[in-house]
């Protein structure tokens, strides 16, 4: 009885949890835009701790940085969609100079995030 008590609870999460795009309501504007704003000259700046390990010989060793993310400009990509241009700037400490390490692209659409890194070819 446990079995089939179980089963029924799954088979009822799982439907419960199918639904067509086309009816999903778009997510609150406000909510999503607070955890990823897309104004220009919006920033953010991360501490990074890179830790790595070598699999031979047990060493490992830590860096530590800074990545600033800035929203440089906004264009229309090739499906029409607003889309940020943001430069990713790095420096060792705090004292040093930002200086451009790449740039990425972002979209904010009503369901998800999308960051690609620009591939630039020389």
């Amino acid at each position: 009885m446990k079995k089939l008590s179980f089963l029924v609870l799954v088979v009822m999460v799982a439907l419960a949890g199918c639904k067509d795009d086309e009816n999903q309501q778009p997510a609150p504007s406000g909510l999503i835009y607070s955890y990823f704003p897309v104004n220009v000259g919006h920033e953010i700046i991360y501490d990074v701790s890179l830790i790595t390990k070598d699999g031979f010989s047990g060493v490992s060793d830590t860096l530590a940085y800074q990545i600033k993310e800035v929203v440089d400009s906004i264009f229309l990509d090739n499906q029409g969609r607003p889309t940020q241009r943001l430069e990713r700037l790095k420096r060792e400490t705090p004292l040093d100079p930002w200086v451009i390490n790449d740039v990425w692209t972002s979209n904010l659409t009503t369901t998800r995030v999308e960051k690609k890194k620009k591939i630039v070819l020389m």
